[in-house]
């Protein structure tokens, strides 16, 4: 009898970690520009493009940049560790005073909560939020 208690335990055990267990891999854009978006979100960035790899790499871009770089996930913080930054425009990578442009900043965190990644930032004193959500 105890043998089919355990069997129980490890059936509801499994069944139950896999639901939890949300892939956080794949693509993930910004909204569209859309008046209910604008309604429902406040701000926020367009144009966002970001493909988290299984193998912890990561390609993030802009209307203007593309990075790639590492990520890690910790306590629902997903941590972007830049490693080459350049314009999408490749002419622009060669010219002095863009250079500045093509230097990884720190670290960027963004919050992940099913499916979606966050984060509120300033841009000419104004509350952005940069949103991305997980295509399916």
């Amino acid at each position: 009898m105890s043998v089919r208690y355990i069997l129980l335990f490890c059936i509801f055990f499994c069944s139950c970690s896999k639901q939890n267990s949300e892939q956080i891999f794949g693509t993930y854009t910004s909204p569209d520009n859309t008046s209910l978006n604008r309604l429902r979100y406040g701000f926020f960035v367009l144009q966002l493009t970001l493909k988290l790899n299984e193998d912890y790499t990561y390609e993030y871009s802009t209307c203007a940049q593309k990075e790639t770089g590492r990520w890690s996930l910790n306590d629902g913080q997903l941590s972007l560790f830049c490693e080459e930054k350049k314009f999408i425009i490749e002419s622009f990578n060669h010219i002095e005073k863009y250079k500045k442009g093509t230097i990884c900043g720190s670290v960027q965190t963004l919050s992940y909560e099913k499916g979606k990644l966050y984060q509120n930032i300033k841009i000419l004193n104004k509350d952005h939020k940069l949103l991305l959500f997980k295509q399916k």
